[in-house]
């Protein structure tokens, strides 16, 4: 059996439990049964042969399948709590970073008013550092996206517009699922 795929651990776990299995198996003695199908029944007729099976030939497998399916992908959901409070900002800015803390430069970013519809748009610098300027109070929504990475999205509520200098609250990762993605505001999510 190859299970090339796995760790050596999980290789040698799945090796015993089959050889502990089989010597179960054996250890039943089961009597053989002669199970005819169409096929084996045009065998027998037609050739003198005769198929013999098993009782517990197949339940090895439903075994081996049992022992493997919680590493399947199909069990690994990606189950992540994602902050859905709107952050309260005083200067949409900040910086762009990946899981691993290195700062992503070319990254597009929107801000979109939830009121009109206006749009405003950047573009994050050499260093990972975006600002949007002075924006109108109001309630907006914040886009970040970048080529091979998951998008980032996050409802935001500018207080007050202030024309000094940008504290750098915001901090958009950008990862390449769901799970490694989000926009943490400093003072306001934990």
């Amino acid at each position: 059996m190859n299970l090339g795929g796995f760790p050596l651990g999980l290789k040698r776990i799945v090796s015993v439990a089959i050889s502990r299995f089989d010597r179960w198996v054996i250890g039943l003695k089961p009597r053989p049964t002669t199970i005819l199908t169409p096929v084996s029944a045009w065998n027998k007729a037609i050739l003198g042969e005769e198929t013999v099976t098993k009782p517990f030939s197949n339940l090895r497998y439903f075994v081996i399948i049992c022992a493997l399916l919680p590493w399947s992908d199909g069990s690994h959901a990606a189950t992540c709590v994602l902050p859905s409070k709107r952050a309260a900002v005083s200067d949409v800015c900040g910086r762009v970073i990946n899981p691993a803390g290195e700062r992503l430069n070319g990254v597009e970013l929107s801000l979109t008013s939830e009121s009109d519809s206006a749009t405003f748009a950047v573009e994050s610098d050499g260093v990972g550092s975006f600002s949007f300027g002075p924006v109108p109070k109001g309630d907006y929504t914040l886009h970040a996206t970048a080529l091979h990475y998951h998008g980032a999205v996050r409802q935001i509520r500018v207080a007050r517009s202030s024309d000094k200098p940008c504290t750098g609250r915001i901090v958009i990762t950008l990862g390449f699922d769901v799970c490694d993605t989000g926009v943490r505001v400093k003072g306001t999510d934990k």
